[in-house]
């Protein structure tokens, strides 16, 4: 059963204002002694200080979503700003500004206006038993509690007194945004901290495993990534498993490197116990992400099976494996639960560079085989130099224009795959086309079959085990091209 995401409850959107001190009009009935102050154009009481300006060493706070201690934090605080954190949440990442705020802004806290100086009727303004209630403890050992009471009616202000008078005064709403926090509300939304650009490591591997995938998806680092020959996709890993795949640059950064810079939508639960990981799913998580980096450093994420909010919202429970804070993410940002291997890969699988080729053989059901073999002339010194003038190229042993060959090879690496095929069975007919490219650079011989599948489909075949579904028609304008080396007629580049 899914345990109801914890809400965030504030006082009032607006940026924090340190002190009170606006000019408004008074906005309860004054006291009959206070009446002819009302007819001045100033704001009565407007400008007192409520909490003198000293050093506050903690602060127990209580709301409406329990009691917290904030506690002054010595070894991040400096002579020009006092650093606060909670107790008993030391080791949780914490918005530092946001809890230090809700203490800076205290002190010397000056008011709004004056609602009554000497009440006798705290339960008008709602003080009688305040929801949310403030204890100072200052370092010169004095202690002061601040009550934050009901919404002043026509502005953005609260009723407030301390513990000093009864006194009741108006304050500013942005004086005190967060003290209607809960602790999870000062948690920080960034999951795992995005490394600086000069020590961001290497993902060396990063493995999916999720209940609905029948085998899982393992990404390595392509060490060959930058190497321009190499062929393929300038993508930084491949695909190993379930499929030796190119990865599409654009898609697959999410999913390499989306763990870095990760935010959370919430927190469900913090310092949770086997009962609430239970509760969140997560004690059989639907998705295990495992990150490796080059640094020594990994990272198990896991995942709940998605869930709907009130708002639609498709959202995922998640923590680090052994962590201590569950999350609510949003499965838009967290794809791991929902990626498919087309969503990622490159739909390009002729991989090879057109000059690191050797050896190109054709054939196919009626295609006229061909065996063009490639080879550097004297001009050739390096890769760089390779090029249709400096490469030398024959056709089943006579020699052809090298522009011809690279020119049919173009075509080929533009073939795009529309989908995985991986359970295909293999047809007991003759393949539509046959290809057999050896690299000479990779020092790799790879054999691709495209076989009649469906009317519109052929069913690319790598090395002998099914892998991707193909516009039928682009094949057999390939099988056609074939032909033409033998007839010495144009390439066809569009097809039906």
């Amino acid at each position: 059963m899914k345990k109801a995401a914890k809400g965030i409850i504030g006082l009032a959107a607006v940026l924090a204002v340190l002190g009170g001190g606006v000019a408004a009009l008074r906005l309860t009935e004054p006291d009959e002694s206070q009446e002819s102050s009302a007819e001045s154009s100033e704001v009565y009481g407007a400008g007192r200080v409520i909490l003198e300006d000293g050093d506050i060493e903690s602060v127990k706070l209580k709301n409406t979503s329990g009691e917290m201690n904030i506690i002054l934090d010595s070894s991040n605080s400096t002579d020009t700003a006092a650093v606060y954190t909670i107790e008993g949440y030391e080791d949780i990442p914490l918005v530092t500004a946001t809890v230090s705020a809700a203490v800076n802004g205290a002190k010397g806290l000056t008011s709004a206006a004056v609602a009554s100086d000497d009440c006798n009727e705290l339960e008008k303004y709602g003080l009688s038993s305040p929801e949310i209630t403030a204890e100072y403890h200052y370092a010169s050992g004095k202690t002061v509690t601040l009550s934050i009471g009901d919404k002043v009616p026509t502005a953005s202000n609260y009723y407030v007194k301390t513990s000093e008078n009864n006194t009741v005064y108006t304050v500013s709403s942005g004086s005190l945004t967060n003290y209607s926090k809960s602790v999870e509300e000062f948690v920080s939304s960034t999951i795992l901290e995005e490394p600086a650009e000069e020590d961001y490591p290497i993902i060396s591997s990063l493995r999916i495993e999720r209940e609905d995938m029948d085998s899982d998806i393992y990404l390595e680092y392509n060490e060959h990534s930058d190497d321009k020959y190499w062929g393929g996709s300038s993508a930084a890993h491949i695909m190993v498993e379930p499929v030796d795949a190119f990865l599409s640059v654009e898609r697959s950064e999410s999913i390499t490197n989306g763990l870095f810079g990760l935010t959370s939508k919430g927190v469900y639960s913090i310092h949770p116990g086997e009962s609430e990981i239970a509760e969140a799913g997560l004690a059989e998580p639907f998705c295990r992400v495992t990150m490796k980096c080059d640094d020594g450093s990994s990272y198990v994420f896991i995942m709940s099976e998605p869930y709907v909010d009130e708002n639609g919202k498709k959202l995922h429970y998640a923590m680090f494996e052994g962590g201590n804070i569950i999350y609510i993410v949003s499965a838009d940002d967290a794809q791991w639960g929902t990626v498919k291997l087309i969503d990622i890969t490159s739909k390009i699988f002729v991989g090879s560079n057109v000059w690191c080729i050797s050896e190109l053989k054709i054939g196919g059901r009626d295609v006229v085989d061909s065996d063009i073999v490639i080879s550097p002339s004297d001009a050739v010194t390096d890769m760089d130099s390779r090029s249709s003038k400096t490469m030398n190229a024959t056709r089943n042993g006579a020699e052809i224009d090298s522009e011809r060959y690279r020119s049919y090879y173009s075509l080929l690496i533009n073939l795009p795959a529309e989908e995985f095929a991986l359970d295909a069975e293999i047809p007991s007919t003759e393949p539509i086309l046959t290809l057999n490219i050896t690299d000479s650079y990779k020092n790799t011989v790879t054999d691709i079959r495209f076989y009649d599948y469906s009317s519109m489909s052929a069913l690319v075949v790598v090395d002998g085990k099914s892998k991707y579904l193909c516009n039928k028609s682009q094949i057999e304008m390939m099988a056609d091209n074939a032909n033409r080396f033998e007839t010495g007629e144009d390439f066809v580049t569009t097809w039906k």
